[in-house]
């Protein structure tokens, strides 16, 4: 199974999966929230191993979080909440946000080197006919909104596919993406019985998400497709190596 057949069957499961296991936490009440509560002891002593490689622990953290984006095209949402744990949640929302746009940009300029074949690898050959349409486009605001919608980091390979300038994708990407990791990285900075209320609610917040894509994705594609028809033109797709001017 390649990586993109995996994450097709990740997106089908996770979501029913999400609501059982909160449904479960939630029935059994505050002793079993106490027993997910008790293992941070240790998360607390990793932290402070961590945190003892003092300006290079940042560093090291963004470059995991940024190749996790090039190798795994999927959410990175562990990452995002771990800058919160470690980090603090102004501080680890800007170590992610830094992670997200180096990884971004490198998955961006990669697809647009190396073109559809890299790209088919990692997201899979359905997503790119999917997003076909967009592939032509000029407009970094149409990407825009493709990068929010719950499609993961797929959006960036399929992003430097298009006819639109790198740099304002860039800067698209990290618009969309900022809101999450604060978010993201404030859940993690919680602590006690407030991390397990916070992450119950962004379970579930994720699978209703997730769950209201399957059902409405396309239409909402179709939403966003003509907002591009609208901003700017759509000519065919670069080839490989190529660079808009």
């Amino acid at each position: 199974m390649n990586i993109a057949s995996w994450i097709n069957q990740l997106k089908r499961w996770w979501p029913a999966a999400a609501i059982l296991v909160t449904a479960i936490v939630l029935i059994a009440g505050p002793e079993l929230w106490q027993d997910l509560v008790a293992p941070l002891a240790a998360g607390e002593r990793i932290k402070a191993a961590i945190m003892a490689a003092g300006p290079l622990a940042p560093l090291a953290y963004i470059a995991f979080y940024a190749i996790q984006i090039l190798v795994a095209p999927i959410p990175g949402s562990p990452f995002a909440l771990a800058s919160g744990y470690l980090f603090g949640p102004i501080a680890g929302g800007i170590y992610s946000l830094v992670a997200a746009a180096l990884g971004l940009t490198l998955a961006m300029a990669l697809s647009r080197r190396f073109g559809r074949p890299l790209v088919a690898r990692l997201v899979g050959q359905e997503e790119i006919d999917r997003w076909e349409e967009a592939l032509g486009t000029e407009s970094a605001l149409l990407w825009y909104f493709v990068f929010l919608l719950p499609i993961g980091d797929a959006g960036y390979y399929l992003a430097g596919l298009s006819r639109a300038r790198l740099r304002r994708l860039v800067i698209a990407g990290v618009l969309a993406r900022a809101p999450n990791q604060f978010v993201m990285s404030w859940v993690g900075a919680q602590t006690g019985e407030r991390l397990v209320l916070a992450l119950i609610g962004l379970i579930l917040l994720s699978a209703v998400i997730l769950l209201a894509w399957q059902r409405w994705g396309r239409q909402l594609q179709a939403r966003v497709l003509a907002l591009g028809r609208r901003s700017a033109s759509i000519a065919p797709p670069l080839p490989p190596g190529e660079t808009p001017d």
